[in-house]
């Protein structure tokens, strides 16, 4: 059965982000953090992006948001944009999630003469019922946002503006000229919203906030690029993080000399610059060791070779934990046939679904509490930082997967999965085969034992002759027929595993190769066949 608990938290997220509770862990990054802080603090609109797996929710989550509730008096209401899902077609799902998530919890009666469902409401009632306290809001992945109809899109960014621009709406003037309010609360809805907004999106989307620039003229102004960790801040968010005291899952521990310089070389690009991500990931890899084998990470541990395996192998390594092992099947068919996406292309797109979807199509695979299961493999897997969740307490959990960069190694064990599945196929129909060949072969030698017999005793009836010649025949017969079908069977077995093949993305060499040593398996003499696997080898 799979077991979910709470397990101790580990000292580095791995694949996730960090969140806010996890702010003591976070090291490095000083600079980043003052120069964004600025940025915040004097411009009502800011831009904070960079590539995938930089780091910026976690610098946004575990050094930014708690650096402005802190210091600088400012409410965050951090918003996380997901894929669009033709399931949410019918409504304006993406204003929905914006305007509660603003919105303050219970009714603002001072308010409900002008109420309606705009974005501009929602954050007059957050002022209000927040003593007129100054608000940020951090959109992160905004590059989500273009997945969603146009329609959608051009019906958000208008909402955000009028939410931006001082004064009131014209339609909420129109009611208050209707009606006779009490003068604090006409102040109230008067006063300019004290509110700020950050966009974190990806490097390669930032040219799409153009198109807002008729509505947000300033949308592009003010931004900042998060560039790969410096060395120096490389090396404090291995260390720092290692010898803190605390109630962890591993011990505090140290690393080696050599073993760090050896950590920080293989992840050095050209300018010795660090991917945040995959520095997580070998550190959280490392913390595991520390909890069986040791209170050290030693030069050997660090090895070129190790250390390549460790971030290549993380997908697959993760799905072997006892608590996911009764399930791994089912939670391989979640992550990669549900929360990834494969586009014609052959590109991997992650996608974010609620609970209740994947309830319907997998709680029914997990047998008796089919729910309680299910919701149990869930959280392993995000426990096991493969899933991420986010928990709305209106509309309920929604989980995707942790990291973009998963999306490669999620794909490729999809499509070794998928030719394994295959083969084991072809292996089935092959045992049918021979066994139904094996079945013929022994009515053959029967009726040639009968020939002989009739022929021995030929001088009994010529009848008995030409009955056993008959049976014979038709054995024969049966015998050829048999041997048809089996090339047939051959040849449409080649095809399909050759269609695989066209499917299997190029760069998956090894799985293109397996899956043409299946098929000469089938047919060694097939010239197309070994024609494609020499060219394939060199």
């Amino acid at each position: 059965m799979v077991m979910s608990y709470n397990q101790k938290p580990h000292r580095y997220p791995g694949t996730l982000p960090f969140s806010t509770k996890q702010k003591e862990l976070f090291k490095g990054r000083k600079k980043e953090l003052d120069e964004i802080i600025r940025l915040i603090k004097f411009q009502q609109i800011a831009i904070l992006y960079g590539k995938s797996g930089y780091g910026k929710s976690s610098l946004i989550n575990a050094a930014i948001l708690p650096e402005l509730i802190n210091k600088h008096n400012l409410d965050p209401i951090s918003i996380r944009f997901y894929t669009f899902q033709e399931t949410e077609q019918e409504h304006n799902i993406l204003l929905s999630k914006n305007y509660n998530s603003i919105l303050p919890q219970g009714p603002v009666l001072s308010l409900e003469i002008i109420k309606d469902n705009s974005l501009w409401y929602a954050a007059k009632a957050r002022q209000f019922s927040k003593n007129n306290q100054p608000f940020l809001l951090v959109f992160d992945q905004f590059e989500e946002l273009f997945t969603y109809p146009e329609r959608q899109i051009k019906e958000f960014v208008s909402q955000l503006a009028e939410l931006l621009r001082s004064g009131i709406p014209q339609r909420v003037e129109q009611i208050l000229n209707l009606n006779q309010l009490e003068e604090n609360e006409l102040d109230i809805i008067y006063e300019t919203i004290p509110v700020k907004v950050i966009f974190v999106i990806r490097n390669e989307f930032l040219y799409l906030l153009e198109k807002f620039s008729s509505l947000l003229p300033n949308i592009l102004r003010h931004s900042y690029e998060l560039l790969a960790l410096s060395r120096e801040d490389a090396r404090l968010a291995i260390v720092e993080p290692a010898s803190q005291s605390g109630d962890f899952a591993s011990p505090k521990f140290q690393y080696n000399n050599n073993a760090l310089n050896n950590i920080l070389d293989f992840l050095g690009d050209d300018d010795a610059r660090i991917e945040a991500i995959q520095l997580q990931t070998l550190c959280q890899a490392f913390e595991r060791k520390i909890v069986t084998e040791g209170d050290q990470i030693t030069e050997d541990e660090t090895k070129e070779t190790n250390l390549k395996l460790i971030l290549n192998n993380y997908y697959q390594t993760q799905l072997t934990d006892n608590r996911i092992l009764e399930y791994k099947e089912i939670a391989q068919q979640i992550i990669e046939e549900e929360l990834v996406v494969e586009t014609d292309a052959g590109k991997g797109v992650r996608v974010a679904l609620h609970e209740l979807s994947l309830k319907a199509k997998f709680s029914t695979l997990m047998g008796e509490n089919g729910n309680i299961k299910l919701d149990a493999l869930l959280d392993s897997l995000v426990e096991l930082y493969l899933l991420r969740k986010e928990t709305d307490n209106r509309r309920g959990d929604t989980y995707e997967l942790a990291h973009d960069r998963l999306v490669t190694p999620v794909l490729s064990a999809k499509h070794q999965r998928f030719a394994d599945k295959l083969i084991l196929e072809q292996e089935l129909k092959e045992a049918e085969t021979k066994r139904l060949l094996e079945v013929q072969l022994l009515a053959l030698r029967k009726a040639r034992i009968i020939n002989i017999l009739v022929s021995f005793l030929a001088i009994l009836s010529i009848v008995s002759t030409i009955w056993a010649l008959g049976q014979t025949r038709l054995a024969k017969n049966k015998t050829e027929e048999i041997e048809r079908e089996l090339t047939a069977r051959k040849e449409a077995e080649i095809q399909l595993l050759l269609q695989r093949y066209d499917k299997i993305d190029a760069h998956e060499k090894e799985v293109r190769m397996k899956v043409l040593e299946e098929a000469l398996k089938i047919d060694s003499t097939n010239l197309k066949i070994k024609t494609i696997l020499k060219t394939l080898k060199k």
